[in-house]
């Protein structure tokens, strides 16, 4: 079955090619996820399949399996486009937080199932599997373990990331495929065939497509040397460089936690917020955490204010200081952030200033 839209290159080249085994190191938002998507979908209608998706996070997890319900209905396969994306809780905890699966069911036997990162995600599963940024995932080293014993039995497995730091399962398997050295490898390596695609590659084969790409900007939005290297042309960020550790880091990292405030989601725990004064130079910024019963701090909202006029930064704290759940902000009160700390004390009693 042919596909019903337009592809790059590159993504062609990668939905044609069906090895078994398969990895791409890719610059960031050139259409992998895209293309990979369209090549389950293909597969799916075609056979029985099952297939386990593994993504960074819940809510990519859903976006990926709604992605192939979008190429079902550009292909017109009305049945498999109408199918409901199934929200299943599972087995799997996360710092104390239940994991949901998305299950999509077809007509003809084929079963899609996404997931987030955990490395009991791929544990009890036999099929074909596809692990979306790698090298962002927590515990790889686990999750590969379970993730390659599934396709045991002729099924494939997919592999597909941006780099990240010179550690992890992601850069071993990306090391071994010659994926590191800044340039695209003989395709077949060992088992695996390898794809790389930066988006110097990119950019020409997506402006065929209609996707215009300004590199001088993306490049000044960037902003440094180190981001524009890993995010966009394949490079992978020197692990000695770090200040904590990638084990440290991933203890404190949650599928769960969002930097984008929402005052109307339940809260089951307690709130705590901190706030930072700026003005001109430097931005006023907001940090809300949810203390759950088991004393777990997960991150709720992170507000960056930047020049924005004193009396509209204490209505936005004043606002979150509101919230039923709220039990303490902790303001900065030194040189400017004095009057703030003052007026949202007498509002609200429960402000600590910090000095």
């Amino acid at each position: 079955m042919a596909a019903a839209v337009p592809l790059t290159g590159y993504q062609a080249e990668w939905v044609n090619d069906h090895s078994r085994y398969k990895i791409a190191t890719k610059s960031r938002r050139i259409g992998f996820s895209f293309a990979t998507a369209l090549e389950i979908a293909l597969d799916v209608v075609e056979r029985r399949s099952p297939w386990l998706t593994v993504s960074r996070t819940q809510e990519t997890a859903k976006e990926f399996v709604r992605e192939i319900k979008r190429h079902f209905s550009a292909m017109r396969m009305v049945a498999e486009a109408a199918a409901e994306i199934e929200e299943v809780p599972t087995d799997l905890f996360f710092r104390d937080m239940r994991l949901s699966m998305f299950r999509l069911e077809l007509p003809n036997g084929s079963s899609i199932q996404a997931l987030s990162a955990h490395p009991d995600a791929a544990r009890g599963f036999g099929g074909n599997v596809f692990l979306d940024e790698f090298g962002f995932h927590d515990q790889s080293e686990e999750l590969w373990r379970g993730a390659s014993a599934s396709t045991m039995r002729g099924h494939r497995l997919i592999v597909v990331s941006t780099p990240n730091y010179q550690q992890g399962k992601y850069f071993d398997l990306a090391r071994k495929c010659e994926l590191i050295h800044g340039h695209a490898p003989e395709r077949k390596q060992g088992i695996w065939s390898a794809h790389w695609v930066d988006i110097h590659t990119a950019q020409p084969q997506l402006a065929q497509t209609g996707i215009r790409i300004d590199l001088d900007e993306l490049r000044a939005l960037a902003d440094d040397e180190e981001t524009w290297q890993q995010e966009y042309c394949c490079g992978f960020l020197s692990a000695s460089e770090m200040w904590l550790s990638l084990e440290l880091i991933a203890q404190a990292r949650s599928s769960v936690a969002t930097s984008e405030w929402d005052a109307e989601r339940p809260v089951e725990g307690l709130l705590y917020a901190g706030m930072d004064i700026g003005r001109r130079r430097d931005i006023t910024g907001i940090w809300i955490d949810e203390v759950m019963p088991n004393g777990l701090a997960i991150t709720r909202g992170v507000l960056p204010l930047r020049n924005t006029p004193f009396h509209e930064q204490l209505e936005v704290a004043s606002a979150i200081c509101a919230h039923p759940k709220m039990r303490r902000m902790c303001v900065d009160e030194t040189g400017i952030g004095m009057m703030l700390a003052e007026e949202l004390k007498r509002r609200h009693g429960y402000i600590c200033p910090t000095r």
